[in-house]
């Protein structure tokens, strides 16, 4: 069997699948950056491969990736997960929502990671979670600036992410290509060794979603009757962000969400790429509210 890396996207499920799915399938060595599980030594690596992208960012650069790792840096990387996968008797699943790209602008830098993931793991299968654009800047952005405070200051929506890709948000449309980010693991990985699936199904029918998965890892997973009643990633709280002092009455406005206006602006925007995802990814996206 092939190694399995699931990639992300973050906002999509993975801590549900982290700590109640991948954990209970056999055959495989599961390996994670959920914070709940032991991470081997070998790998501490991946925590550090978006960092170049990072100076990029901080940089002001909008190029899309291409940086590309060469030199020491990887070959030390392919010797320590030699070393680990030597190790293990049996494949190995790794999840690490990371190892997409940087969550607000993955399809920025995706091909060089998936080039990355090729030379150190090698034949593998992987697995991406994608979500309806909306929804996903809607939580990310909830989550990056109400609840993690990860830019250190207040950013409003607009600052975030613009429709307008000339515009010096943190994020613009090319940056969260979906479907380019599955082209080119098919490009790198082949077709057959590709899972894109809509977080959407996990929602609205989580059997079908693990029947998937199964039929894909082209094994079992061991589940029990609790797998089915678990939910996680709740929002945080109104109560909880002002104790943190992220909502500040005097200037910051609280988030009760993207209003219509921005949330069609949005969908007209991707309207390309989700339909192009439908056709690449084999989901009938239309029925589970995607806009083609």
């Amino acid at each position: 069997m092939k190694n399995v890396i699931h990639v992300g996207l973050g906002k999509c499920g993975s801590t549900f699948l982290q700590r109640h799915f991948f954990p209970n399938i056999p055959g495989y060595e599961f390996v994670s950056t959920y914070s709940g599980t032991e991470f081997p030594k070998e790998l501490n690596f991946i925590y550090e491969i978006n960092k170049d992208f990072d100076s990029l960012d901080k940089n002001n650069n909008r190029a899309l990736g291409r940086i590309g790792f060469k030199g020491s840096k990887l070959d030390n990387w392919k010797k320590l997960v030699d070393s680990y996968l030597n190790k293990k008797n049996s494949p190995i699943l790794l999840s690490s929502e990371g190892l997409c790209g940087i969550s607000y602008s993955p399809s920025r830098n995706n091909y060089d990671l998936g080039l990355l993931l090729k030379v150190l793991f090698g034949k593998s299968k992987i697995i991406f979670v994608y979500r309806k654009h909306a929804d996903y800047l809607e939580s990310l952005y909830r989550q990056l600036v109400f609840k993690e405070q990860r830019f250190g200051r207040y950013l409003d929506f607009s600052d975030f992410f613009s429709v307008e890709p000339t515009l010096e948000a943190l994020s613009t449309p090319r940056d969260l290509d979906w479907s380019r980010c599955v082209r080119n693991y098919q490009d790198i990985f082949g077709k057959e060794n590709v899972l894109a699936i809509p977080y959407e199904l996990m929602k609205t029918d989580l059997p079908r979603f693990v029947k998937e998965l199964e039929e894909f890892i082209s094994t079992t997973p061991r589940l029990n009757d609790e797998f089915w009643k678990t939910h996680e990633n709740k929002s945080p709280s109104k109560a909880f962000l002002r104790e943190k002092g992220i909502l500040r009455r005097s200037r910051v406005r609280e988030f009760s969400g993207l209003n219509l206006e921005t949330r069609n602006a949005i969908d007209e925007q991707f309207r390309a790429d989700c339909r192009e995802l439908a056709v690449i990814s084999g989901f009938d996206l239309a029925s589970l509210g995607y806009v083609l």
